[in-house]
């Protein structure tokens, strides 16, 4: 008889097969062969940078010298370097990325294929000419940045969440708060507000972080690759829920970055059965790829975080009512190994909160505390 986890991950695969997930900008499109071309001045820039900052921009001529700007302006002890990916796009991003290769000789590399290649080809070719080496771990550090965001709140922040991370050895990746701007308007101005210094393996739970407030060790980053080898790269839930798995994770309590949602980035441009697609293929890759016996647990409470926006679900539902049934058939006999109380979420999220549920869910609550 097939595992738990692989029962839910068929089930998953299967809702992926019915539905036609589109072509949304800057999407995978990792089989098209493309040259790149590279722009960069290596005798000017440091031999052996401590942190890599990764930049990914697609039509953010309007933004990506900002963002540029604000890392290159950090304050540190250790030298860094700065990629720029610029995938094949209508505007003059590539322009821009290369007079910034011209401002910061000393700390700026840009690069840009023949073709559109998607995000995450733009971004794993970032990593793979990264040079970061060095520090505690001996391989160096990723920080991001993307595009139509920017560090410019703390120009310490690099030096210190790198010297939070070489304090604590047993942390895998650092990560803090950042300040969201909604449309020209600022909507927070620290987010999420979080109080202890480190946040535990697999109680990641409900927080979300930016990812513009990631430092991620090389080897944790491959670490993850091996865990869910087919995590999207630019969902920064998925890339936190990994993170949870390898290890704890060390909080910088402060607010150094921007995230400027202006309604154009790459999740908004899907709907809402493409989110679910996608968000269905982490979750089917961490199920298969999980030997934890402390994953199927967290991946089932995920679940219910996807599935309780009924943006996510109710248009499969007025689509496709029996392929649902079906699924959350599926999801219920694979729930005994999930923490108590999910199946009760599970169904509040699917069937909506009838008395009955609600009253289920108040009786695990109160036996829980």
């Amino acid at each position: 008889m097939c595992k738990p986890q692989e029962q839910l991950a068929a089930g998953l695969y299967a809702l992926m097969e019915t539905f036609e997930p589109g072509k949304p900008k800057s999407t995978r499109r990792e089989s098209v062969p493309a040259e790149w071309e590279e722009v960069s001045d290596l005798e000017h820039m440091p031999q052996n940078p401590r942190v890599s900052v990764l930049v990914t921009a697609y039509n953010n001529a309007a933004t990506l010298e900002r963002a540029v700007k604000s890392v290159v302006g950090q304050r540190t002890s250790f030298p860094f370097e700065v990629l720029i990916g610029v995938d094949a796009c209508a505007d003059d991003s590539w322009k821009v990325a290369q007079g910034c290769c011209r401002r910061w000789p000393d700390k700026v590399r840009a690069f840009h294929p023949s073709l559109n290649v998607g995000y995450e080809a733009n971004r794993r070719h970032l990593y793979a000419k990264s040079r970061a080496t060095g520090g505690f771990r001996g391989g160096g550090y990723f920080a991001y940045c993307e595009a139509d965001d920017a560090w410019d709140v703390c120009d310490t922040k690099l030096e210190e969440q790198v010297a939070l991370l070489e304090k604590e050895h047993n942390c895998i990746a650092c990560v803090g708060s950042v300040r969201i701007y909604e449309r020209g308007r600022l909507a927070s101005a620290s987010q999420p507000a979080y109080h202890k210094h480190k946040i535990p393996r697999y109680q990641i739970d409900g927080l979300i972080f930016h990812t513009t407030t990631f430092l991620i060790p090389r080897e944790t980053r491959e670490s993850c690759h091996k865990l869910a080898p087919g995590l999207p790269t630019w969902m920064d839930l998925c890339i936190l829920r990994v993170l949870s798995c390898v290890g704890p994770i060390a909080y910088w309590p402060k607010v150094g970055s921007t995230y400027y949602h202006t309604g154009e980035g790459m999740y908004d441009q899907l709907g809402a059965t493409q989110r679910l697609i996608w968000a269905s293929r982490y979750i089917a890759e961490l199920l298969e790829a999980g030997r934890d016996s402390h994953i199927p647990g967290m991946v089932a409470f995920y679940l219910f975080k996807i599935f309780k926006y009924k943006t996510s679900s109710s248009g499969l539902w007025e689509g496709a009512p029996e392929l649902m049934q079906r699924i959350m058939k599926e999801i219920s006999r694979c729930l005994p190994w999930t923490p108590r109380g999910v199946l009760v979420k599970l169904k509040i999220a699917f069937l909506g909160p009838s008395r009955n549920r609600l009253r289920g869910l108040r009786r695990l609550a109160e036996k829980e505390n």
